[in-house]
């Protein structure tokens, strides 16, 4: 079994938390395979799944966690259409740390010993 599955969908942006729409798109292909059912040998692009009592899938749910695996982890707007992404987001100096000395230069004498 193989399909597309392509879906519009309103997230949250991570950056400026305003809401914005895209698009989700997923290819998959499938193998259905019964409980006690050895898994032959398959190409690496099938996934394989279990098929219940009656030998049947339940076709909205595959197709529903196609689409979620393919949501990004992390909702960002595009820098140019996001109100914080035109920003630098660091914030403050980094201070400069004075040079110390190694707490093993020590043991670094004694080895030469």
């Amino acid at each position: 079994m193989s399909g597309q599955a392509r879906a519009q969908v309103t997230l949250q942006c991570q950056r400026c938390n305003e809401l914005f729409d895209t698009a989700i798109e997923s290819e998959f292909t499938y193998t259905p395979l019964r409980e006690d059912a050895e898994a032959p040998e398959l190409p690496e692009a099938y996934d394989t799944f279990e098929v219940d009592e009656f030998g049947e899938i339940n076709l909205v749910q595959v197709i529903e966690d196609e689409l979620i695996l393919n949501l990004p982890l992390v909702p960002v707007h595009e820098n140019e259409h996001c109100a914080e992404g035109k920003y630098d987001m660091s914030f403050g100096d980094i201070p400069t740390t004075d040079e110390r000395p190694n707490p093993f230069a020590i043991l670094e004498e004694l080895k030469r010993k």
